[in-house]
């Protein structure tokens, strides 16, 4: 998911772009998230209904109805709400859809699996009060509710899965489009959890479109090389580029002509083993190549003393 953090006057907000096949697919987020949500609920109306047949405990049942109703209803009250902000009202919309499906499929299944554990010794592989094994009511409780949060058939299999698939559905590969450079207004540029297909100079971060622009972040995002879209004239208000956790394994020796003065560069907690001894001749306040593969920098002995 790529978040586009921008300003409209004195408020922030958010752009989400969620898409088939990469961001420039955005205009059918609509349909896209439509089909999801009916998939999502559909599924979790099958899950609730099993809860009614399998859990005795009315509570538990209570709450899965709830968690069910308002994930339906959620959707369109947002969107109502919101209608004036088309993307406050994805970000926000989505958000809500993952904290639900959260509680649907992780929390209430944990509810119901957490007091088994505690009950379980685990150094002799017996429950702590035998009378569990022995004892009708609790034994057939203990059956009924583990159905329940493990899969019994395909199908089922499918409806559990569905829910946890849609909230990662918006993790698609990045293919940069053109329009980022209509952002004028952009100030600060994160994208996070991400595989980055193409970024080239068309839609890059651009000297004269991006006037505002303070800091840009790329973590947890892979990428084939370093994307052509930094490497143009960068706005001269952009104070920090830093990357985390990326697999880049080298660096341009020629990031210190590109790139102006600025208060951070940083490559962290990457794979880099090597640095370009020209990296050190960056006017940057702040150079961090913390957690990173790096055991030797010969290329320091090039440098000029």
């Amino acid at each position: 998911m790529t978040y586009w953090y921008l300003t409209k006057g004195l408020m922030p907000f958010y752009v989400s772009i969620w898409s088939l096949t990469g961001t420039q697919n955005y205009r059918f987020y609509g349909t896209m998230f439509g089909v999801v949500g009916v998939l999502e609920a559909s599924s979790q109306t099958y899950q609730a209904y099993r809860a009614s047949n399998l859990l005795p405990r009315a509570g538990m049942n209570a709450l899965i109805v709830g968690l069910l109703v308002t994930n339906c209803w959620t959707t369109a009250g947002i969107q109502l709400f919101l209608r004036k902000s088309p993307a406050l009202e994805r970000v926000v919309t989505l958000m809500c859809d993952a904290l639900l499906n959260v509680g649907m499929m992780i929390v209430v299944p944990l509810i119901i699996f957490i007091p088994y554990i505690e009950a379980f010794n685990f150094e002799y592989s017996i429950f702590k009060n035998f009378d569990v094994l022995y004892d009708s009511v609790p034994l057939a409780t203990m059956v009924l509710e583990n159905r329940l949060i493990f899969a019994s058939s395909l199908f089922d299999f499918a409806t559990k899965l569905i829910p946890h698939l849609s909230t990662f559905l918006a993790l698609v590969t990045l293919k940069m489009p053109p329009d980022f450079q209509r952002f004028e207004n952009l100030v600060m540029f994160h994208l996070y959890n991400s595989t980055i297909v193409n970024w080239d100079a068309e839609s890059s971060v651009s000297a004269t479109a991006h006037t505002r622009l303070l800091s840009v972040l790329v973590g947890k995002t892979q990428m084939a090389e370093f994307p052509a879209g930094l490497l143009q004239p960068l706005p001269a208000s952009l104070m920090s580029v830093q990357f985390s956790e990326t697999n880049l394994t080298k660096l341009p020796d020629d990031l210190y002509v590109r790139w102006h003065a600025m208060a951070m560069i940083s490559f962290e907690n990457g794979i880099l083993t090597e640095i370009p001894y020209q990296m050190f001749f960056s006017p940057v306040y702040t150079l961090s190549l913390m957690g990173n593969q790096i055991e030797t920098l010969p290329t320091l002995a090039m440098m000029p003393p």
